[in-house]
Order: C-alpha cells, then sequence, then structure tokens
C-alpha cells in the first residue's frame, strides 16, 4: 500500500513544522488544503507537530545534560496518536526535528494505527525530502544575512558553495527525484 496525496500532506506538514522551516509550512499548509484537509484537520497538525518539536528538542537537550550529569528533564507526558493522520504527522515531526528517540516511539504507534511498513518508509522519505529543502532555504538566509554582514554576498560564496556543503543548486531538489514542491516558494 502506498500514501495517498492527503497522507503524503499530513507527514510534509509534519516535517516542515518539525524543521522549523517558514517557507515549507506555508507551501504544505496550502497544498494540504488544496488536497482536502479541511482548516480543524490542518490546525490540529499543525499543533500536534508543534507538540512532537517541543518533545524532541527536550529529548536532544537531555543528551547534553547526561553528557554533564545534570538532572534530565521529564518529558511531558503525551496521549500517543488517535488517528493514523495523526501518527503520521507526529513521525513526519519527529523526522523533520532529528529526533530518533520520538521516531521509534511514533513508528510504533503508526504500525498500531495500521501503517504498513512500506508505508512507513514512504512517510521517512517524504519528511527527508521536506528536511532537505528546509536545509536549502537556511543557507539561502545565511548566505543573505552573512552577506549583509560583510558588505557582499560574493565574499561568502566559497564558504556555502553547493557542492562543499551538500546543499543543493538553486532551484533543483537535493535528492535526486524528489521534489516536495516548496522550493517554489523561495
Amino acid at each position: 500500500m502506498s500514501l495517498s496525496a492527503l497522507d503524503k500532506e499530513f507527514v510534509a506538514v509534519g516535517a516542515a513544522v518539525g524543521a522549523g522551516c517558514h517557507p515549507c509550512t506555508q507551501y504544505h499548509a496550502q497544498a494540504a488544503l488544496k488536497a482536502g484537509l479541511t482548516t480543524p484537520e490542518l490546525l490540529s497538525a499543525i499543533d500536534e507537530a508543534q507538540a512532537v518539536r517541543s518533545r524532541g528538542g527536550m529529548a536532544v537537550a537531555d543528551v547534553g545534560r547526561r553528557i554533564l550529569g545534570a538532572e534530565q528533564r521529564a518529558m511531558p507526558a503525551e496521549d500517543p496518536p488517535a488517528s493514523r493522520e495523526a501518527a503520521l504527522v507526529a513521525l513526519g515531526a519527529a523526522a523533520g526535528c532529528n529526533s530518533g528517540v520520538l521516531v521509534s516511539e511514533y513508528t510504533e504507534h503508526a504500525t498500531k494505527l495500521g501503517v504498513t511498513g512500506g508505508e512507513l518508509r514512504e512517510t521517512i522519505d517524504v519528511a527527508e525530502m521536506v528536511k532537505a529543502m528546509a536545509g536549502k532555504f537556511l543557507l539561502r538566509d545565511v548566505e543573505r544575512v552573512v552577506g549583509q554582514a560583510v558588505g557582499s554576498k560574493d565574499s561568502v560564496g566559497q564558504a556555502f558553495e553547493p557542492g562543499r556543503t551538500g546543499a543543493a543548486e538553486a532551484g533543483k531538489p537535493r535528492l535526486p527525484g524528489l521534489a516536495c514542491g516548496c522550493e517554489a516558494e523561495q
């Protein structure tokens, strides 16, 4: 079984919010509405993704605390996703914010809600594609800001050369054959 276009937008909205990417979130929120999500469903997906991103940040911060021997903060208890769609959003957001701990947790929930192994792989692929675009947008913004700070975009060109950083060339997806559409929002 394969994810529907609507399922992919649940994942993409989760990943965009999880990655903290404004252009990706703008694009995928609009694409989700066009794919058939209602405004309340989209708001619920955004809220779910925001909660996952917050938990992901706490999990990563606790790695640093553990290294320092400092007290770790307990992650707030959260009800597991109640629907297949909520699980897809949560899994997309967990992947978007790079939280392996939460990817594992939400993979288990998604499986219990009927998401197949192939759909899980496709979910992660969609989230990775969104993250790749989020990275591209970040590099573009860094180039602009650093260029302004030093007086010329050209003076930082080598530091952010696409071939050296792994970033995509302007207008081209980072992963061959995959494009989520948010690159059009540049």
